[in-house]
């Protein structure tokens, strides 16, 4: 198990509010906040986007439903929105708006050297290929705590161009930071993850949570020609063959295997379990746990501002721990547990989040998410019985692996071993006799 990547996403129905159309940003105005695009529904403007359109300067196309297929797709100066499951197999990238909303899938092929180049990816965004953002007008923001960014090749900004990243990005090759001023910005329990790393500005990584650490992973080797960062709420999970200086201020773990041992040092593993008339929440506890140690339960509607609803006090040789939360107020509600222990010391658990599906639909929990490609993927859904077909997909919409489970009237757990499964996106297809084909999405990461 991974337990720092146990943030259970359950893709539901897509949310409407109102479409906008919004001018690019300044870098210099942005470079730690929350984008100034609100999320909106995939209504309105030029209409839903089709195989092969022009997205030129003035025109706003969306897309929603899916899952569905481009050939290509060219993005000119105009706004993109998706708030389904899309595959652009060809992709042309000179300059606009791209914005990924919550729920939304979007895989893309390509490689991008871009200016004036906006993202916001409030969902699962995969670019297979290479990214250089230039000037300052790029931004990147990876929104939410629920969001998951991959590019699987290598990644470079130039000139002042910027991320932000509350949830989880992952470059599979290397991120090379050169130019001027601060271009990464990491949040509360953030997780920027890289194969190499050059860094050639000072102080590129900042910090801007209320305490709770984020967590940097470079999984080979890392050349740094400046100090990385001046905040010691960012913690470096390097191999060891990275440089052992360059951090800055950043804590240092050298020869650490996962950003596990970073975000959530005494809560191994939490699962949410939607049940009827209340949530179920369950946890267990590292051996760093001691007698006295407080257990604050959070909640959240919107994945950033979390409110305590109970507590519980750790108990001498007792590592599982289950509460119950009778207030469902919201489709989605997010979980944490902060551990305040007997020192004074903060340390928070990842995020899981449930999510009720419209229509009577049954959600379904997929965790861990994302998962480690020789590990097991657990599948939990109440169904009235019968047989399931699973099926995962890759970014271009290749079946990878099926398999079959009988279920029972009830709750069902499946367990699937991913036993030699490559790093990347891929989408799990539920059918089930009688009932709406069930979709979500999970990572699969190496180098945690």
């Amino acid at each position: 198990m991974y337990p720092f990547l146990v943030r259970t996403t359950l893709f539901a129905l897509v949310f409407t509010i109102g479409f906008s159309v919004s001018p690019f940003l300044s870098i210099a105005q942005t470079a730690c906040s929350s984008p100034t695009i609100a999320a909106a529904a995939c209504s309105g403007g030029n209409g839903p986007a089709t195989s092969g359109v022009n997205i030129n300067s003035g025109n706003t196309y969306w897309f929603s439903g899916g899952p569905g297929t481009f050939s290509s797709l060219n993005l000119s100066g105009g706004t993109l929105r998706i708030c389904g499951n899309l595959t652009i197999t060809s992709m042309t990238i000179n300059s606009g708006t791209l914005i990924i909303e919550r729920g939304g899938i979007l895989n893309i092929s390509g490689s991008f050297n871009v200016s004036n180049l906006t993202i916001i990816n409030r969902g699962t965004l995969t670019i297979t290929g290479s990214m250089v953002l230039q000037g300052t007008s790029s931004m990147i923001w990876n929104d939410l705590t629920t969001s998951y960014l991959t590019i699987t090749g290598s990644l470079t900004i130039n000139n002042a161009s910027a991320i932000v990243n509350r949830g989880i990005i992952a470059i599979n090759g290397s991120l090379t930071l050169q130019g001027t001023g601060n271009v990464v910005c990491l949040q509360n329990n953030a997780i920027f993850s890289v194969s190499t790393l050059a860094n050639n500005v000072a102080n590129s990584f900042t910090y801007a949570g209320n305490g709770a650490k984020a967590c940097l992973s470079v999984s080979g080797s890392a050349s740094l020609n400046n100090a990385l960062t001046a905040s010691s709420n960012i913690t470096v999970c390097k191999s060891s063959s990275s440089s052992s200086t360059g951090w800055g201020s950043a804590t240092v773990l050298n020869g650490c295997s996962s950003c596990a041992t970073v975000l959530s040092l005494t809560i191994t593993d939490l699962k949410a379990t939607r049940q009827s008339g209340n949530i179920m929440l369950q946890w267990t506890t590292s051996g760093a746990i001691q007698y006295g140690d407080l257990f604050y339960v959070e909640r959240s509607t919107d994945g950033s501002h979390f409110y305590p609803f109970t507590s519980i006090e750790a108990k001498d040789g007792q590592f599982s721990y289950t509460v119950s939360d009778d207030a469902i107020t919201a489709a989605e509600q997010y979980y944490r547990i902060r551990t305040v222990t007997l020192a004074g010391n903060t340390v928070y658990s990842i995020i899981v989040v449930t999510t009720t599906l419209s229509g009577g639909q049954t959600p379904f929990i997929v965790y861990p998410n994302p998962v480690h490609p020789n590990g097991t993927l657990n599948i939990a859904l109440t169904d009235a019985g019968g047989i399931t077909h699973l099926s995962l997909t890759d970014a271009v919409g290749r079946i990878v692996r099926k398999k079959i489970f009988p279920l029972i009237n009830g709750s069902n757990l499946l367990r699937w071993d991913l036993q030699g499964l490559r790093p990347g996106i891929y989408f799990i297809r539920i059918a089930r006799s009688g009932n709406s084909d069930l979709y979500s999405a999970v990572t699969v990461l190496d180098g945690y």
